[in-house]
C-alpha cells in the first residue's frame, strides 16, 4: 500500500500519491505514442517496399554486408577481422532490405 511516509522516502515532500501517479500516467502516455508512430511508420515503409519491386546492384548490397558484420562484431565484442569472416548470408536479405528502404526514402 502506498502511504504518505513511504512516498515521503521516494523523496516526495508532501507526501501525495498524485504527483507520482501523474507522473506515471504521463510517461505511459509518451511511450504509447511513440510506440504508434514506430509502429505507422513500419508499417508504411513495409508498404513501400512491397510495392516497389527493384533491382538493387549488388554493389549496394555488398557494402551494406560489410557495415552490418562490423556492427554484429562491435556489438558482441569481435574485432574487424571477425567480422569479416561472419557469413554473409546472415545479413543478406536486411542488407537488401536496408538498402531497398534507403532508395526509396533518400
Amino acid at each position: 500500500e502506498l502511504t504518505a511516509e513511504f512516498i515521503k522516502r521516494l523523496g516526495i515532500e508532501d507526501g501525495s500519491v498524485e504527483g507520482p501517479r501523474a507522473e506515471v500516467r504521463k510517461n505511459m502516455e509518451r511511450e504509447l505514442k511513440s510506440a504508434i508512430r514506430n509502429r505507422v511508420k513500419s508499417q508504411a515503409i513495409e508498404g513501400l517496399v512491397k510495392a516497389n519491386d527493384i533491382d538493387v546492384p549488388a554493389a549496394l548490397i555488398d557494402s551494406e554486408i560489410d557495415v552490418l558484420r562490423r556492427q554484429a562484431a562491435q556489438r558482441f565484442g569481435g574485432n574487424e577481422k571477425q567480422a569479416l569472416e561472419l557469413p554473409r548470408e546472415l545479413f543478406e536479405e536486411q542488407a537488401k532490405r536496408r538498402v531497398v528502404v534507403g532508395l526509396l526514402l533518400g
